[in-house]
C-alpha cells in the first residue's frame, strides 16, 4: 500500500463511520473505494468514475486495491452488463494501452439500493463524498475523467463543488437523447486543465457498434490531454 493509498483509504474509512453516525439509512451495504490495482499512476493522469458500487454483493466497506484492473479484464463479473460492456468499451486497442493505468474508482464509494434518495439522505451522501473525492484529484491530478452515465455527470458535479469548474463543452459526442448520449468538457480540474468526458451508462449500453463510435470519441480526447 502506498502513502497515497493509505491516507485516501483512512480518510474513506473516518467519512464512513461518521455518514454511519449520522444516520445515513444504508450503511449496512458497506462500499467500496477502488476498482482498479493502480491508484494515483503519475504516467496517465486518467480517472474513470462510475456513481457508486450499488447496493448488492458485500455488505463491508473496502478501501484496499483490487488485484486486478476490473473494468478491462471482465472477470468474473462479465456476467453482468455493466463490467461486460466496460470490458468491451475499454478493453480494446487503441484504448486498452491508454486506460490500463488509469484509476478507477466512484463518485461516491457509499453503497446505496438507487438513488431515489430523499433530499437529507443526498446531502448526506455528496458531504461524507466530497472530501475523498477532492483527494482523489489531488492525489491522482487527473488531465481526463471519464464518468459513467448522465445522472453520473450531475452527480460528479455536486459532489466535487469548486474542485472542478466545467468550461466550454468540445464539439462532437453521441445522442442528445436516451441510453446513448456522450460529452465532453473543457474543465479546470483541481487548478489544472483538462478534460471531463461523460460515457452511457454502461448497464444499459448494449449496442457494440454504439460502443465502438464512443470508443472512437474517447481516443480522441485521449489525444487532446
Amino acid at each position: 500500500m502506498t502513502e497515497h493509498t493509505a491516507e485516501i483509504a483512512a480518510l474513506a474509512h473516518s467519512q464512513f463511520e461518521s455518514l454511519e453516525a449520522a444516520g445515513f439509512p444504508y450503511t449496512h451495504l458497506g462500499g467500496a473505494l477502488f476498482l482498479g490495482e493502480y491508484y494515483a499512476e503519475p504516467q496517465r493522469g486518467m480517472l474513470m468514475l462510475g456513481i457508486n458500487p450499488g447496493g448488492r454483493t458485500n455488505k463491508d466497506f473496502g478501501a484496499g486495491l483490487s488485484a486486478t484492473n476490473c473494468l478491462l479484464e471482465g472477470e468474473p463479473l462479465v456476467k453482468f452488463p455493466y463490467w461486460r460492456n466496460a470490458k468491451y468499451l475499454f478493453g480494446r486497442e487503441p484504448l486498452r494501452q491508454a486506460m490500463e493505468t488509469a484509476t478507477y474508482s466512484f463518485c461516491s464509494p457509499f453503497r446505496t439500493p438507487d438513488f431515489n434518495l430523499s433530499k437529507a439522505d443526498r446531502a448526506l451522501l455528496v458531504s461524507h463524498s466530497r472530501a475523498i473525492l477532492r483527494q482523489m484529484l489531488g492525489d491522482c491530478l487527473p488531465r481526463l475523467i471519464i464518468v459513467a452515465g448522465v445522472s453520473g455527470e450531475g452527480l460528479l458535479r455536486e459532489i466535487a463543488g469548486e474542485s472542478i469548474r466545467f468550461d466550454a463543452r468540445l464539439p462532437g459526442g453521441g445522442d442528445q437523447k436516451g441510453t446513448y448520449q456522450w460529452r465532453a468538457f473543457r474543465a479546470a480540474i483541481a487548478g489544472a486543465p483538462g478534460i471531463v468526458a461523460q460515457i452511457p451508462h454502461l448497464s444499459r449500453a448494449n449496442a457494440k457498434h454504439r460502443l465502438d463510435e464512443c470508443r472512437e470519441w474517447l481516443v480522441g480526447l485521449v489525444g487532446q490531454v
